[in-house]
């Protein structure tokens, strides 16, 4: 949208040759700016609904709801508002004013800016006030509320000083009122932020929860199988290896750790040892980090030297042909 922005500006400049070129640069950057706040508004709605994110099979988020359309008029409201300061201050302000454009063209841009620019400072709120009611519950809080109240008495105060500046046409009333439009970004950044947070504050509750269950369960499993015969030892090592020590180690290369062909072969007959340095791990070679303590209990540090030893075992009569 910058970009055919830039190009419909530069071909504006000999508008009378290419009027055609310029206004289909000029509609296609319109088209991908609105695009881009439109995506914006269902991306950060979507934050406020976790409850939704496991129903997001895809790349796109849901995009076409009334929430969202109407977090969209929002941020639309509020950028042509901003947009119609900047406009003015650039004009009458900034450096002194344009003084190249004959009155009556100037009384023109007077009018529509500032006209524009108190039209959408009123009507800002007013879907702000909406989106804030049909927000969800779970993302409303007490400091949601006081930053919604500090942005409209700030919208309140732009508005006046826009009025007084229709009114009285002195410059000075606008440059407070492009102030407060720049505090109100601030203020509704931290807003977004705020709800959030609130939002996320049941979520992480709930994921906390399916955590705890997952790991009763993983224990619960560990003790069923370590009740179990020597095969039943082979499979919760196996089980084990794979969710702690495959991170760092592999049978026959080195990840972090070295390879376990390299290692596991000099505890042959000497299993009380292995599950010793599984329990408490010691630094041997200097060329490798030492092992951190995985915190197994003694029955799952002799699960996996079982397990470590049968598989070493099996690579070495594969490489044999036995």
């Amino acid at each position: 949208g910058v970009i055919f922005g830039y190009l419909a500006y530069r071909q504006a400049q000999q508008l009378e040759k290419r009027e055609k070129f310029y206004r289909l640069l000029a509609t296609l950057g319109i088209f991908f700016l609105l695009l881009a706040i439109y995506t914006y508004a269902a991306v950060t709605t979507l934050f406020l609904y976790p409850g939704k994110w496991q129903y997001i099979h895809g790349g796109v988020p849901p995009i076409f709801s009334f929430t969202v359309f109407l977090r969209f008029l929002f941020f639309l409201s509020w950028a042509f508002g901003l947009t119609s300061i900047i406009i003015y201050f650039v004009y009458f302000i900034w450096g002194g004013g344009r003084q190249d454009f004959p009155p009556e063209y100037r009384r023109f841009v007077r009018f529509f800016s500032l006209g524009n620019a108190l039209l959408f400072t009123l009507l800002a709120p007013l879907f702000l006030v909406w989106d804030i009611y049909i927000f969800p519950e779970i993302a409303r809080s007490l400091n949601l509320y006081i930053l919604v109240a500090a942005y409209l008495l700030l919208m309140l105060l732009i508005a006046i000083a826009l009025y007084r500046e229709i009114r009285e046409w002195r410059p000075l009333n606008i440059q407070p009122a492009l102030f407060f439009y720049l505090v109100t970004i601030i203020l509704f950044l931290f807003g977004e932020q705020q709800a959030r947070d609130t939002a996320n504050q049941e979520l992480n509750r709930y994921l906390f929860m399916q955590a705890e269950a997952l790991k009763a369960k993983i224990e619960q499993e560990r003790a069923a199988q370590v009740a179990k015969p020597e095969k039943a030892g082979y499979e919760l090592g196996k089980q084990i290896y794979a969710q702690r020590c495959s991170a760092c180690h592999a049978f026959d290369h080195k990840i972090v750790g070295p390879a376990h062909k390299d290692v596991v072969p000099k505890y042959f007959g000497k299993k009380d040892k292995l599950v010793q340095f599984i329990l408490h791990p010691v630094k041997v070679n200097p060329n490798y980090p030492p092992m951190p303590n995985l915190g197994l209990k003694p029955q799952e540090a002799e699960a996996v030297a079982t397990y470590l030893l049968e598989e070493i075992k099996k690579l070495q009569k594969t490489k044999t042909g036995q």
